[in-house]
């Protein structure tokens, strides 16, 4: 997995690349926590390249929205493959926890 982080005047963008899975995870909210949520700003998530995302995937995403929220910032995810949309759709975080613009 990669991510990169591009930081703007009005928002942060983050691209991920790869698989969001329990191999992953741990390095995923390290990141978030330390160099996205800090920032106290909205969050466009671009999913271009997330091939694959498991349950400790849709964790940290859940993770992360939150933390953003209590910043007063949104976490919406670009961009995303229709496997993972599915997977997004199915668990009920569309609309509930995450938004996603197609």
């Amino acid at each position: 997995m990669n991510i990169l982080i591009d930081e703007r005047k009005e928002e942060t963008r983050v691209s991920i690349t790869g698989r969001l899975n329990a191999d992953t995870a741990a390095e995923f909210d390290k990141k978030s926590q330390i160099e996205i949520v800090t920032l106290k700003k909205d969050v466009k998530l671009d999913c271009e390249n997330l091939d694959y995302i498991s349950s400790a995937g849709l964790s940290c995403l859940i993770v992360l929205s939150k933390n953003l929220k209590s910043c007063e910032c949104t976490l919406t995810l670009l961009n995303v493959k229709p496997m993972v949309n599915d997977i997004l759709r199915i668990t009920g975080l569309i609309g509930n926890l995450l938004s996603v613009k197609y």
